[in-house]
């Protein structure tokens, strides 16, 4: 399945970027939902936002993605809510890289390729870091790819 190649191929990108070192929880969720009360660590989603098709051609559609790389952590202080910036900052360069704009899913080899403008927008939600001291940010990546009917 597409959806499920492209958004286990970002976590996979996430993790070997920014993992290794950071010990971020990474995973893909169809429903992308922190259940977590306390959080020892940033927790990161990938999760389709939206999908759409355009006619190529008669034979081809090109299938639009959009992706959403959700960072939610704790951050109950200053210096923690300016390191949660600092991780939307490290998650979207990582996934900007030149090296990562266009790749090959396994197992079915498909090729996505990353299409600008990407958004983040708003930064965070004011609501959630007020109310519950946590960090929340929503970053919107547009792939796509070329499908035969």
């Amino acid at each position: 399945m597409a959806v499920v190649e492209l958004l286990d191929h970002i976590a996979g990108i996430l993790d070997t970027e920014i993992n290794a070192s950071n010990g971020y929880d990474i995973e893909r969720k169809i429903l992308p939902r922190s259940t977590k009360r306390t959080r020892t660590k940033p927790e990161i989603f990938i999760s389709l936002n939206s999908l759409s098709s355009v006619e190529q051609s008669r034979t081809d559609l090109l299938m639009q993605y959009q992706v959403g790389v959700s960072l939610v952590q704790e951050a109950n202080t200053e210096t923690k809510q300016e390191t949660a910036f600092s991780n939307v900052e490290l998650i979207t360069s990582a996934l900007l890289k030149p090296e990562h704009k266009m790749f090959t899913t396994t197992p079915s080899g498909l090729i996505f390729m990353f299409q600008p403008p990407f958004e983040v927008d708003p930064v965070f939600d004011a609501d959630t870091l007020n109310e519950q001291s946590v960090f929340m940010s929503v970053l919107l990546l547009n792939y796509v790819h070329l499908k035969d009917r």
